[in-house]
């Protein structure tokens, strides 16, 4: 993932091929996309295949998409960054980009993450009752703890389709290189989280801005004051 000394990287463009520099610690990578945008990249579509399999694409009624296409600046282990169109299929957890014209999604493992204009997104790992899996995160605070928000979507089967009827959020949270952790459900586990890594600061924070622990804005607060102290 971008972890927080690898935040944001600048592209030198160099005799048609491109190398990546670190920036400041303190730079964002939620800002990363006005960077790549002033640079002219030019993808190796061969590197860039390589990035890519075929999208599982699993048939369902319902838009099981996040977005429509977009321009997207995709960023692998080796910071190479790689302009592209892209957009995330809620539904099989993947990141879609064209390559040469087709639907392609991209291995999670190989890549640092995906920047849009208003979002980036991040590829970590976690915990799951099967194992280790894979997962996208869109990076909503950046800092020695992230916050992390992961998209799901509620279905129905009915006559052998599967059929989306709504949709909702998880929020998680990663350090250093730890795993994505589900943050804890209660307003009481979660102050007690809070305070156990940044004392009664945030404590006191918390009840001074009268903080709402099911308000996503507050919680965008929380964190980004976690991240001061």
């Amino acid at each position: 993932m971008f972890k927080q000394s690898l935040i944001v990287v600048s592209v030198i463009l160099i005799s048609c091929a491109f190398s990546t520099q670190m920036l400041s610690q303190t730079s964002s990578i939620k800002n990363a996309f006005d960077i790549y945008a002033q640079k002219n990249l030019k993808n190796n579509y061969n590197d860039l295949f390589f990035l890519t399999r075929n999208s599982l694409d699993k048939p369902v009624i319902g838009d099981p998409y996040l977005d429509d296409w977009k321009k997207a600046f995709l960023i692998d282990k080796d910071s190479n960054v790689f302009t592209v169109k892209a957009r995330y299929r809620i539904f099989d957890d993947e990141f879609q980009i064209l390559v040469n014209g087709e639907t392609k999604a991209v291995y999670p493992n190989l890549i640092k993450g995906i920047v849009f204009e208003d979002k980036a997104f991040v590829a970590l790992e976690r915990e799951t009752e099967d194992g280790l899996i894979y997962s996208f995160f869109e990076l909503m605070v950046e800092g020695e703890i992230n916050l992390l928000k992961q998209y799901n979507l509620f279905t129905k089967n009915k006559k052998g389709n599967i059929i989306i009827t709504g949709s909702s959020s998880k929020f998680y949270y990663q350090q250093e290189d730890e795993l994505a952790y589900k943050l804890p459900n209660s307003s009481s586990k979660l102050e007690e989280f809070l305070v156990s890594r940044k004392g009664d600061d945030i404590k006191r924070f918390i009840k001074s801005q009268s903080l709402d622990f099911s308000s996503e804005s507050d919680l965008i607060k929380m964190f980004n004051y976690c991240n001061t102290l």
